[in-house]
């Protein structure tokens, strides 16, 4: 009786051990998840100076739920270790809201990076680690305009090249708003004209010309003279 009971307490604290060890994770900045990545040199800049926060929940697989959490906003990411919360502690809220948050602090400022993390209590009452700080920057006009990621212009080259009979097939592999580039070598005959189908679903090796519905079809003649 003795032994399954000591073996019992350990189990106990070793589950709970575990579950200290989960944190949330997939932390989102006004439904923007990578505030902390450049996109060519751009962020995807914050446009309010009340954002909105949202997580994913630790979870250890028993069925339990987020009953509080915590959210702390500082201007430096070494803040959090120095205990200096600058910026705005929620402290505990008792609430299983997890998306959408609404920041509670005095309005941000334009043109800076702020990071923030969340911690969660379970339904057992049992606490979560801190989550991993996030960096997010605002913009340099906070308009309330919808935060978005930086749109850039790339060059993407075709995930499929075959030749078949007088035409090419250029299959891209996913669609999407862009400029094609053509370079042709001719020989030096008279003018002539090169027709590009251009479309969104392929049939029996070529673009669809009568594809339907929605997905897009188009035909252009591009002119092409000597030299």
């Amino acid at each position: 009786m003795a032994r399954r009971t000591i073996i019992l307490v350990i189990s106990i604290f070793y589950c709970l051990a575990i579950y200290s060890q989960l944190c949330p994770t997939r932390l989102r900045t006004s439904m923007i998840e990578n505030t902390d990545v450049a996109y060519h040199g751009e962020y995807a800049y914050i446009r309010t100076a009340k954002p909105r926060f949202s997580w994913v929940v630790p979870s250890s697989g028993n069925g339990t739920m987020q009953k509080s959490y915590r959210i702390q906003v500082a201007s430096g990411k070494y803040n959090f270790a120095c205990d200096d919360v600058d910026v705005w502690d929620s402290k505990k809220v008792y609430s299983n809201q997890s998306v959408a948050v609404a920041y509670g602090g005095n309005p941000l400022q334009s043109g800076k990076s702020y990071y923030w993390r969340v911690m969660t209590w379970d339904s057992n009452g049992v606490q979560s680690g801190w989550s991993e700080p996030k960096l997010f920057l605002t913009a340099d006009t906070l308009d309330e305009s919808p935060s978005y990621y930086p749109l850039m212009k790339t060059m993407e080259r075709p995930a499929r090249t075959y030749v078949c009979d007088k035409y090419m097939m250029v299959d891209f592999g996913n669609d999407a708003f862009a400029q094609l580039t053509l370079r042709m070598t001719t020989p030096p005959v008279k003018d002539d004209s090169l027709v590009v189908h251009l479309g969104e679903r392929c049939k029996d090796g070529r673009v669809d010309r009568k594809p339907g519905g929605s997905i897009r079809y188009s035909r252009y003649n591009v002119p092409i003279h000597k030299g």
